[in-house]
């Protein structure tokens, strides 16, 4: 141990060729320095710059470089001499066409320094041991490498740890340095100072109305997006069994909430959403998803019709403000006469769900709560423990469930009344992780989670919300050539775990199981190490391979209380996304069995939702 200030990484000399790059000009090494080995029309390099850092010969390179330049532009210049001959009269040892130097290597791999931790880049906290684990899963690409691990992504933009990335991607490959290439640094072109990044970084944090009961509780943070909330409370598997058994209460009020008025509010909705509203009847509720204007999902939520031009719509923790801001452009485009308000700080929501919650409510509230008098997919709005409050019968954890929305003044009341009230019940508080579980055994995906910025509806098993009859919609014209198209990959539900043998085809649909054994002569057999079960949470970003090369991916994975599986959702080529397809999980260099079922897990039939 040194005590120290400053930690520096003595690196070797690297041109500030970051314009040339961006430009098109590529770069070699010659084992002592980088080169340009492709030039680019209209584009000179001189100097430092193009690997040039001999005093005499930068100026013979510089007077060369501006008379071409001159010339280009229809000025007369004096002859020039000849490029190669005034490099080697300058004593340089190396041509300009000559043959590639191979690299001595770092420092870094000597074997005195295995087995110790090895930082290739301190921007990123990279170490060699990330860059083999990326490797493994099969980004050995430098450009692939780069974007896996982080490394070349910092302030200096590989200035210090570019050559060091490239030279373990050819030693762990068996290739050139000049075979793997390297990646293009990316602006700002002047390094970032390190007083700006020693500076405190400082990032908005909201907190909801309930922060502080959950830190008294005992939660567990975790941030979504600038809000911290309660990931779980000690036991995330016995919370999930306390919503499928009982009855269980999630803060649920960092959710975008958002009010729409006027004589033109459906219509609004109708333009931004894939499916209807204007036929949306007062008191009842609808799930809605919208795209932007390439057709990529956007966002989703729950909306319900106050009346008949009062609506009230819910929009995911991460893009709440955006969707204020989507509306208000969309509403100001189009000229509508509507009226958008924002009231997501000012309105607390909670998840009282579970079998259950009506009877636990019923010692709450007057209303009528029986399945006749408050369906599924329905609103009501009236009195909880004496606060006024609106509620949407909606169930994303697939249980019986109020979404209860009131003011947040009144929320840490109203929260702290449930849960004596719940105590005849069993009721327990559930976080995040509790609710993803819940939320996977119902094969339900999150926006950003399961999908990202290439996703459309028609491939994440949503087409059945587009509407393509109406005349406008945002992302209506990609969507309808993608349909013509047909989709290329599919969002599927696994069930998964390492354990797969020939009892788990008895389990499945005789449809699947025909599916599972006419694939088995295609599929490579798996290098799982024997009794090597990987941790669940950890096959979340894997790749699905297929005889070894990668094709999809799983977004979510979790271990279910409920069904005692281990249970995915993951991308899959079109063709082989029937229930019964069998796939590979390239695990920590191990190949995972899994097998396509039908969605969702559990209660398919969606009963305990509609009791």
């Amino acid at each position: 141990e040194i005590a120290c200030d400053l930690v520096c990484l003595a690196s070797r000399i690297d041109p500030a060729n970051e314009l040339l790059l961006m430009a098109g000009m590529r770069f070699r090494h010659n084992g002592e320095r980088w080169v340009p080995t492709k030039s680019v029309p209209g584009i000179l390099a001189a100097g430092a710059a193009a690997g040039t850092l001999e005093a005499a010969a930068q100026l013979v390179e510089g007077r060369l470089c501006g008379a071409a330049a001159a010339a280009a532009l229809g000025y007369s210049v004096p002859a020039l001499p000849d490029y190669e001959a005034a490099w080697q009269a300058m004593g340089n040892s190396e041509s300009v066409a000559g043959s590639v130097v191979a690299t001595p290597p770092f420092p870094y791999l000597a074997a005195q320094l295995r087995g110790r931790k090895q930082f290739i880049c301190l921007c990123e906290d990279v170490t060699e041991k990330d860059l083999e684990q990326a490797m493994a899963d099969g980004f050995d690409e430098i450009e692939t490498l780069k974007r896996y691990s982080t490394v070349n992504m910092g302030p200096c933009q590989g200035k210090m740890c570019g050559r060091l990335a490239v030279e373990f991607c050819a030693r762990a490959t068996g290739r050139d340095s000049n075979a793997v290439g390297a990646t293009t640094s990316r602006p700002p072109v002047i390094p970032v100072e390190l007083g700006v990044l020693a500076a405190g970084a400082h990032h908005p944090v909201r907190r909801t109305p309930l922060h502080h009961w959950h830190q008294a509780a005992g939660a567990t943070w975790t941030d979504a997006g600038q809000w911290k909330r309660p990931e779980h409370y000690g036991e995330p598997l016995a919370e999930a069994r306390a919503v499928r058994n009982g009855v269980g209460l999630i803060d649920v009020s960092t959710l975008g909430k958002i009010e729409v008025t006027g004589p033109d509010a459906a219509e609004l909705l109708e333009r931004v959403y894939l499916n209807k509203w204007a036929d949306l009847k007062v008191g009842r509720v609808r799930y809605g998803v919208m795209c932007d204007e390439d057709g990529i999902l956007f966002d989703d939520g729950v909306c319900a019709r106050l009346g008949p031009d009062r609506f009230y719509l819910t929009a995911t923790t991460g893009n709440a403000e955006t969707v204020f801001q989507w509306l208000e452009l969309w509403k100001a485009t189009w000229q509508l006469d509507v009226t958008v308000l924002h009231h997501t700080s000012g309105t607390a929501a909670m998840n009282l769900t579970g079998p259950r919650s009506r009877e636990l409510l019923s010692r709450l509230s007057p209303l009528g709560l029986s399945a006749a008098a408050f369906p599924y997919m329905a609103l009501r709005e009236g009195d909880i423990a004496g606060v006024r409050c609106r509620l949407l019968r909606i169930g994303f954890v697939g249980e019986l469930g109020y979404e209860i929305h009131c003011p947040a003044a009144h929320a840490w009341g109203l929260w702290e009344a449930i849960c004596e009230a719940g105590r005849a019940f069993d009721l327990k508080p559930f976080g995040v992780e509790a609710q993803r579980i819940l939320r996977l055994e119902k094969g339900h995906l999150i926006i950003g989670v399961d999908t990202d910025a290439l996703s459309n509806p028609l491939e994440a098993g949503l087409e059945w919300l587009i509407r393509f009859d109406k005349p406008r919609f945002i992302g209506r014209e990609p969507l309808v050539r993608l349909k013509a198209m047909g989709p290329r990959s599919r969002l599927v539900g696994f069930l998964l775990n390492g354990e797969f043998a020939a009892k788990d085809d008895a389990q499945l649909p005789s449809r699947e199981r025909q599916g599972a054994a006419s694939d088995r002569s295609l599929a490579p057999p798996p290098r799982t190490p024997q009794n090597s079960v990987p941790p669940v949470h950890s096959i979340e970003g894997c790749q699905i391979v297929e005889r070894g090369r990668p094709v999809g991916r799983v977004t979510s994975a979790r271990h279910s209380p409920t069904l005692q599986r281990c249970l995915a959702l993951g991308w899959v080529p079109a063709p082989r996304s029937k229930p019964g397809e069998r796939w590979f999980v390239r695990w920590n260099g191990a190949d995972v069995p899994a097998v396509i079922v039908s969605l969702p897990f559990y209660d398919p039939d969606g009963i305990r939702l509609k009791m």
